[in-house]
């Protein structure tokens, strides 16, 4: 699992600030006040990961590949933040790469930094 530090600054919206990243999730019930800051978390398997920009998509760069099988986990920097992403193989990629990532609104989960509890969804 990712684990990466923000906070919510607009729940009406459903925004998130993680780093230099502004993110948009489900707000159905996102558990929160404005400002309040939270631990993001996704699972590796749930980052889309894309060689050409696409909408909604944030750049980033490969900065290991570890193969598995027929998949790949690619650790990736973006604007300082380091995640970890487990892909099919894409022959394209490789250390050093410009990629583009996504993390699927629907699969974000955020926790209380101060106890661990989940608060969303």
């Amino acid at each position: 699992m990712n684990f990466i530090e923000g906070v919510l600054w607009d729940t009406s919206q459903g925004k998130l600030q993680v780093g230099h990243l502004q993110l948009e999730f489900n707000t159905s019930k996102n558990g929160g006040k404005d400002h309040k800051e939270v631990i993001l978390g996704i699972r590796p398997e749930n980052i889309e990961v894309s060689v050409s920009p696409k909408q909604g998509f944030f750049e980033a760069q490969s900065d290991f590949i570890e193969p598995i099988g027929n998949r790949i986990i690619i650790h990736l920097v973006a604007m300082k933040l380091k995640m970890k992403a487990k892909i099919e193989k894409i022959k394209e990629i490789n250390k050093g790469s410009k990629v583009w990532v996504k993390f699927p609104s629907d699969r974000i989960l955020l926790f209380d930094p101060k106890n661990g509890d989940k608060i969303f969804p």
